[in-house]
């Protein structure tokens, strides 16, 4: 707002920060307003409240998610989350699993089919193209996968942590965060993540060295 001097730190857009710095070559649409490939994830990205959204950027009846800074709309709001934004905090250390294994093309009928099974909605047959995943295989079956996302200069995001229900309580899960935060701090960046507050999984977070940054508003808008 004007005359407001807050620091605004990067990962309070998080969408809109990946879409114009290493994400751009993703990124559609353009001035104060960008989104990635409907094929690769549902999310767009605004740079203030004030934006608008041009209904020439999203399909009629899509859906589409929008994290923290969200700008006013006439569309539905189909749904609204509490999600919770971890930080790795300093001093915190992943450790590379030599069992993780980098999918590619080849697996993404694999992961497409865990995904649906599992984390639904978010993950789609381009979203590998955002980041790095890795998984584990039990013969011809992914039976856990994790990969990175959003990513801005100094920080990617931690996404699709996801464990077949056949597999669980085994610490899959844990491995390929741990693998994923080693990768990423090699490359000179923090790792982050969202869940949403109801989320179980905050407790292996926490004891990976993961603390509350915020909570952010997420909405779920359908284009009329």
């Amino acid at each position: 707002m004007p005359g407001d001097n807050r620091i605004v730190h990067p990962l309070d857009n998080p969408i809109w920060n990946s879409l114009t710095t290493k994400h751009a070559h993703l990124a559609l649409g353009g001035g104060a307003v960008r989104r990635y490939p409907p094929e690769c994830a549902p999310f767009i990205g605004i740079a203030d409240e004030s934006a608008k959204i041009p209904g020439r950027l999203v399909a009629t009846g899509e859906h589409v998610g929008i994290i923290g800074v969200i700008s006013p709309l006439i569309w539905n709001v189909v749904k609204k989350i509490d999600l919770c934004q971890y930080v790795l905090s300093p001093g915190a250390q992943g450790k590379p699993d030599g069992d993780a294994v980098l999918l590619t093309e080849v697996d993404a009928p694999a992961m497409l089919e865990l995904t649906a099974l599992v984390y639904p909605h978010y993950f789609r047959a381009g979203t590998p193209k955002m980041g790095s995943y890795f998984g584990f295989f039990d013969g011809e079956r992914l039976c856990a996968m994790a990969g990175t996302r959003f990513a801005m200069p100094g920080f990617q995001e931690i996404s699709a942590i996801c464990t077949h229900p056949d597999y669980r309580a085994r610490g899959l899960a844990g491995r390929l965060t741990r693998h994923l935060i080693q990768k990423i701090a090699s490359e000179g960046d923090t790792a982050f993540l969202h869940t949403e507050s109801d989320n179980p999984a905050k407790a292996m977070y926490e004891k990976l060295g993961f603390e509350l940054r915020d909570k952010l508003r997420f909405i779920i808008v359908q284009s009329p």
